[in-house]
């Protein structure tokens, strides 16, 4: 008998965890195969730190001065050599809903 003749086991009872692993498991093989419709998708938008600072009037030395982010970073992000991460994206949307506020915190 050849391997591919053999009978599957039968599926193991599987706690909460284990599910969830082994569903993501499938997932990963099904979209391996071509299957794009077994994956999720989850897109990120991410502000545009050089439209929110220009909105602000303010030169990438002051935002980054005034919002203590280094210039480097301002730099990197306005010129899509890196992206936020999720704490500076939700910090970035902060400081596009109440400029005035975040920029007292931070003196």
């Amino acid at each position: 008998m050849s391997k591919e003749q053999l009978p599957l086991p039968a599926k193991p009872q599987l706690s909460a965890l284990g599910q969830i692993v082994a569903e993501g498991l499938e997932e990963a093989i099904s979209h391996r195969r071509g299957d794009a419709t077994a994956t999720r998708v989850t897109r990120f938008s991410f502000p545009d730190v050089k439209a929110l600072r220009q909105g602000l009037g303010m030169s990438q030395d002051r935002f980054a001065k005034t919002y203590r982010i280094p210039l480097n970073t301002i730099k990197n992000w306005e010129q899509n050599r890196t992206r936020p991460d999720c704490a500076a994206i939700a910090y970035l949307n902060t400081i596009a809903a109440i400029p005035d506020e975040v920029a007292k915190a931070q003196k």
